[in-house]
């Protein structure tokens, strides 16, 4: 009886052998994707796309117009006087945007009679006051994002 699982344990294990000895089947493999060609850019067009904000021009009380400048996340960054026509708020804009650009322009951060704080960018004859903050390096971000946003953002109307 001994031989006998002795002969059951060899039959088993040829076909095991048999399996070792074929050579390994190949499996099909796949090419990496290959990537369609990347457009260059030059850094200037990539800075400029992607702080583009808005200008937003609003009638406000009744024939007066103001006009809001927004960050390209939707952030509030300056908030104009009242204009009397619709007209002199889009002349305001172009302004606005020449003077950002003017090398001549200094930007200011001082605490209101609230102890919060406000930019102020003085530019020759023209002062932009812009909105108050809990503290100095909110300010000064904030008005640094104004003179970024500034000049490339687009009216909105």
């Amino acid at each position: 009886m001994a031989k006998e699982v002795k002969k059951a344990a060899t039959k088993e294990s040829a076909p095991n052998k048999a399996a070792a000895k074929e050579p390994a089947k190949k499996v099909a493999t796949k090419e990496p994707a290959k990537k369609p060609a990347v457009k260059e850019v030059a850094p200037a067009e990539t800075a400029a796309k992607s702080v583009v904000g808005k200008y937003r021009v609003d009638c406000v009380y009744g024939d007066l117009y103001q006009f809001y400048l927004y960050a390209n996340n939707g952030q509030l960054l300056y908030e104009s006087r009242e204009y009397a026509s619709k007209k002199s708020c889009l002349e305001g804009i172009e302004t606005f945007k020449k003077n950002m650009q003017d090398a001549a322009t200094t930007v200011r951060v001082d605490k209101d009679k609230n102890n919060r704080y406000k930019f102020i960018i003085k530019n020759r004859n023209s002062i932009y006051v812009g909105e108050t903050y809990d503290n100095k390096k909110q300010a000064e971000s904030s008005a640094e994002s104004v003179k970024r946003f500034a000049v490339v953002s687009q009216v909105v109307e």
